[in-house]
């Protein structure tokens, strides 16, 4: 079986597995009184977050693109249309949706549409990546047990290893790993890494100005401000509470296991609020719901900006191009 099937299937797989064990946990009553219980105070606090974190979202790409007549509705639009399909598609199929609707609507080339993208999405992974490892070395997450702790030391080791490396290839041309996998017979993997790298190269070249890495960098940390307390004030409203360094470690959690990712994240979710909250002492069952949930909400919301935004990009965007 090809790699690329297997990327399709696998996620496939991981949502029935997590749908039948949802279904032998969670009981149609248990989500009825969810509903019932959920405090619309609290729900329009989360509304207002999210569509600041994906205002947020949007300009730290936005501001990227060199274009004269950007419309920042239209980045908007595209964006929430974007993240819909890459939340939902398996093995992060998604992710090329933006650059087609670029082109699509605004009329963005390739070549100016990939590179800010490419800058956008690592700079906003690797702020994540450094706000979980700052809870660790200010031991906020001391719930968690020891040997769980080191396997979160070696995962940020070998990231760490891994941008060290691409630094040195990328930023000072360094041909240290191409030695190493030819040395391995390793060619159609370098092939495979050298063709990412040049495509980061170019993206770092073409966003070559340090205050606008700065202003991105400040941005995905607002960004993820909001991100955080979405989930933060979705607890609030279905009666219960979690600190923020606890949600910031159910969805580090979450990333990390995105190999194990499900269609619309299904599985990956649930692991890390079911973990962290049994660490809490919660009920399973208890865990389970809030879970569940906690991600029924995020979706609702995700739909319902993915459908105002296709039905304004369809509708109501006159200069679409074709």
């Amino acid at each position: 079986m090809k790699f690329k099937n297997l990327k399709i299937i696998f996620p496939i797989i991981i949502t029935l597995i997590t749908l039948w064990v949802l279904q032998k946990n969670v009981k149609y009553e248990d989500i009825l009184t969810l509903i019932k219980i959920i405090s619309l105070k609290w729900l329009a606090v989360c509304f207002t977050v999210y569509f600041i974190a994906e205002v947020l979202r949007t300009y730290s790409i936005y501001f990227l693109m060199d274009f004269p007549e950007k419309k920042f509705m239209t980045f908007f639009s595209i964006t929430n249309v974007y993240m819909f399909l890459n939340y939902m598609l398996p093995s992060k199929m998604g992710e090329v949706s933006y650059v087609i609707l670029t082109k699509k609507y605004i009329n963005i080339s390739y070549s100016k549409s990939i590179p800010p993208f490419i800058i956008a999405r690592i700079t906003n992974i690797s702020v994540f990546l450094l706000i979980a490892l700052s809870m660790m070395i200010m031991h906020r997450w001391e719930i968690v047990p020891a040997s769980v702790n080191v396997f979160f030391w070696v995962f940020f080791g070998i990231i760490i290893g891994i941008a060290i490396m691409i630094v040195m290839i990328v930023i000072f041309k360094s041909n240290f790993l191409k030695y190493i996998c030819y040395k391995l017979s390793l060619y159609k993997l370098w092939n495979l890494i050298e063709k990412n790298l040049i495509e980061i190269r170019k993206s770092i070249l073409y966003v070559n100005s340090f205050d606008k890495y700065i202003r991105l960098i400040i941005l995905n940390f607002m960004f993820f401000l909001c991100f955080f307390s979405f989930y933060y004030f979705a607890v609030r409203a279905m009666g219960s509470e979690l600190s923020y360094s606890n949600v910031i470690l159910m969805l580090f959690i979450s990333f990390i296991s995105v190999l194990f990712r499900g269609l619309g994240n299904l599985g990956t979710h649930e692991l890390g609020w079911i973990a962290v909250l049994k660490l809490l002492k919660f009920p399973i069952g208890k865990a389970v719901i809030l879970a569940v949930g906690s991600h029924l909400l995020y979706i609702l919301f995700l739909f319902m900006f993915f459908m105002i935004s296709y039905l304004y990009l369809h509708f109501f965007k006159k200069d679409s191009v074709a």
